[in-house]
């Protein structure tokens, strides 16, 4: 007989939608070997009939959304998700309530959903750290209204992650650089769980002409990055059509005669441009962890991107790509590798970069994650973070131990239990010294390490601050013995 497993996600009002395109392939190649559920605030029709052809249970709470717009447009039911989550934890008290009588082990894959579950797998920014990188970029007529919000969001935010947290047995990360930033904000990271990159992406031909650099345009591009990498005159190829209004604006305020806009492209075109680029330019505001990065090199061609963030993680400098620290060294070096080139041994490089991805293999790690948490072991080596005593931001050692006892994370809590949760999970490694509520921000230098259920590891950062007043940043990396060849020129600024 399979053992229940649950599998929590954001609202999925389309197939169309990116979160369900993320992990719906996933959650079919594990259904042969559990009786999987996906639970979520509300599931379309169409979505529930596609998890049921999967041979997946669809378990809807039927929170009511307003009429999609585009059937690819998720950001507004996912706001508006997580406003009602965050105010009064209205999603996961509905989840909870759809799944009393399931048992079996739950993993929570959502941002707008903090219920009781055994691990938290998360795949994001915190909210109020993408609004704050965003305000930089955006349009003056928006940025105003960032700037107010941005605030009070890092405020709601800061509760909500703790609170998930607190109602979580374990939490892991799509990279190592998401599980530094959590750490910084006091949640005790175990692992990573990445995010897969789709079949179909390889080198589409053997003589690529790489007369071109490519550019994805989406909500997240850095306008001013696309500017100066236009302004080298190097021929351009801009592709994407899910760019905000005030990307738009901003490309669109100077014609440059090197761009060709192409907009919305078919899956085929896609690897046709990724294979005959030269490199594929990724600026970006935010991003913390970054898919067309991995389709690039698995098309064979290397990446230009920022020294931060996700990408960082995924583009291996000197091997696979480039990082950059500002303006000035992305145009100079996008110059530099038009000029020079590079050797053709980085296309294999690349390749075997983006096969770490794989569909399959992501599945067999989310397979491990499963077996592991029914059998109440710990973790395979493969699952845990691969730096735990040095971190970019001073993280100590976390020490992998037992799962807790299932039956404490999957019944509905009382409020009075919700609060002794939080103040003893170890999930929540640092804790204010005060008796503040959850929703209060601990004070810096108000940090104290915790023991762990887990094992006896942890980590005291000296301080911690709530998402969006003031996010932990990686510095960034040397580029020293790079075999990629890169400009010397001191940076002249450091933005982004």
């Amino acid at each position: 007989m399979k053992e229940q497993v649950t599998v929590i996600t954001e609202p999925l009002l389309s197939t169309q939608f990116v979160q369900y395109r993320e992990i719906g392939p996933v959650l079919e190649g594990l259904a042969p070997y559990f009786d999987l559920a996906v639970a979520s605030p509300a599931l379309a029709n169409e979505v529930q009939f596609d998890l049921q052809r999967k041979g997946i249970q669809p378990v809807s709470a039927r929170v009511a959304f307003p009429k999609l717009r585009d059937p690819m447009d998720e950001i507004p039911s996912w706001a508006l998700s997580w406003i009602r989550d965050a105010v009064n934890r209205g999603n996961g008290k509905r989840v909870e309530q759809v799944l009393a009588g399931r048992r079996g082990l739950r993993l929570n894959r959502s941002m707008t959903v903090a219920t009781t579950c055994d691990a938290w797998c998360i795949q994001s920014h915190p909210l109020g750290i993408t609004l704050k990188e965003m305000v930089g970029s955006v349009d003056w007529s928006y940025r105003v209204p960032l700037t107010m919000a941005t605030p009070v969001v890092g405020l709601l935010e800061w509760a909500h992650i703790r609170r998930a947290a607190a109602l979580t047995g374990r939490v892991y990360t799509a990279n190592e650089y998401l599980a530094d930033l959590y750490l910084s904000l006091g949640i005790a990271v175990r692992g990573t769980l990445p995010p897969y990159l789709r079949d179909g992406f390889y080198p589409s031909t053997q003589s690529p002409t790489r007369d071109y650099i490519l550019v994805y345009m989406s909500r997240e591009l850095d306008t001013d990055g696309f500017h100066a990498l236009a302004e080298t005159g190097i021929p351009i190829k801009l592709f994407g059509a899910k760019s905000a209004e005030w990307v738009r604006r901003a490309i669109s305020r100077r014609v440059y005669p090197n761009v060709q806009v192409l907009g919305k492209v078919s899956f085929e075109e896609l690897r046709e441009l990724y294979s005959n680029a030269l490199f594929t330019a990724f600026v970006f505001t935010e991003e913390s962890f970054g898919l067309v990065p991995l389709e690039s090199m698995a098309c064979g061609t290397p990446v230009l991107t920022y020294a931060k963030q996700g990408p960082q993680e995924t583009v291996i400098a000197g091997r696979t790509g480039w990082h950059v620290e500002s303006l000035n060294q992305l145009a100079q070096t996008a110059r530099t590798i038009w000029q020079d080139r590079y050797p053709s041994s980085v296309s294999g490089a690349c390749v075997r970069r983006a096969s770490e991805f794989s569909l399959a293999r992501v599945t067999e790690l989310w397979r491990d994650l499963i077996t592991s948490g029914l059998s109440q072991s710990e973790e395979p080596p493969n699952l845990r973070l691969k730096r735990p005593n040095v971190g970019l931001l001073g993280r100590g050692p976390v020490h992998p131990g037992p799962w807790p006892a299932r039956d404490l994370f999957v019944r509905n809590l009382a409020s009075s239990q919700e609060q002794s949760l939080t103040a003893n999970n170890p999930v929540l490694i640092a804790q204010s010294a005060s008796t503040e509520s959850i929703a209060s921000p601990p004070a810096p230098g108000a940090i104290d390490s915790g023991v762990s259920r887990f094992g006896t590891g942890g980590i005291a950062p000296s301080s911690a601050a709530p998402p969006g007043s003031g996010s932990a940043r990686s510095p960034f990396p040397s580029t020293a013995g790079s075999s990629l060849k890169l400009p010397t020129t001191s940076p002249k600024s450091h933005k982004p």
